[in-house]
């Protein structure tokens, strides 16, 4: 995949659509302002048709998780008129893992046990590490 733009949100056209790249890095200000830890950027591109790029990182509980979901579709979205395609993962199914499906760029908020157990950085491990914030 190249670096295209993500999906925008319709009825302004003062902006031009964010680039995945321009799209990982608002979110990463975004999450490291909601206290999210140890953000890991993956450059995927090569290596899968899924997206270019996963983002992945530590949350608090499902709690802070699901605050910080609500936070970006009400004032990330508006900030940046851009919405996810999809979102996984809810408080009640207990998983730890919360995803955030932008196309090109995937947001994965786990809690610390979750992301030891599910260990996204190790099946990914031949994939390019773009930022890496302890």
């Amino acid at each position: 995949m190249s670096d295209q733009s993500s999906q925008a949100e319709s009825g302004r056209a003062d902006r031009a659509p964010l680039t995945s790249l321009e799209l990982v890095q608002a979110l990463v200000d975004w999450l490291e302002e909601k206290q999210v830890a140890d953000i890991v950027v993956l450059d995927i591109g090569a290596d899968s048709s899924i997206a270019d790029y996963f983002l992945i990182g530590t949350v608090v509980n499902d709690r802070h998780a699901r605050a910080i979901e609500e936070d970006i579709l009400a004032d990330f979205r508006k900030q940046t008129r851009v919405r996810p395609q999809g979102i996984e993962g809810r408080p009640a199914d207990g998983s730890g893992w919360h995803l955030m499906d932008y196309g090109d760029v995937v947001l994965h908020m786990f809690t610390k046990d979750s992301r030891q157990h599910y260990a996204l950085e190790e099946r990914w491990k031949d994939s390019r590490v773009v930022l890496k914030l302890l």
